[in-house]
């Protein structure tokens, strides 16, 4: 849900500027009141989703986009933060790994997200195999 949320937050960012672009570039009435309308189904699909995000979570997530402005959400690759690219403890990692809870990374405070590399996929090969 979190990431859902993110990306309708970058269409809305990337629809308004893409707007004062082409509305400098001399854009229709008629073009600009499409997108305005666009906009508003986009605003509002962003307000549904953000009902259904856990209150603490979405209270995270929005402190952290105001804050940093980027990405609420960062993947874990080989046991690395990939927001600010500090490795994550051990201990940690497992959690991000099972994903039974929400961890966040306790230098940057982003979401983690765990991303299995093919390294990770051919261990767990491995692993059945005995």
């Amino acid at each position: 849900m979190v990431s859902k949320l993110q990306e309708v937050e970058r269409l809305l960012n990337r629809l308004s500027d893409a707007m004062e672009d082409l509305r400098s570039d001399g854009l229709s009435d008629d073009d600009i009141h499409c997108i305005t309308k666009e906009l508003e189904l986009i605003s509002e699909s962003k307000g549904k989703t953000k009902k259904q995000i856990r209150r603490d979570l979405l209270t995270h997530y929005e402190r952290f986009y105001k804050r940093h402005n980027d990405n609420a959400l960062a993947k874990m690759v080989n046991g690395v933060c990939q927001a600010c690219f500090v490795a994550v403890p051990s201990s940690k990692r497992m959690r991000v790994r099972q994903a039974k809870q929400i961890e966040y990374c306790e230098n940057c405070g982003a979401i983690l997200v765990f991303e299995e590399t093919e390294e990770d996929r051919e261990r767990q090969e491995e692993l059945k195999k005995k």
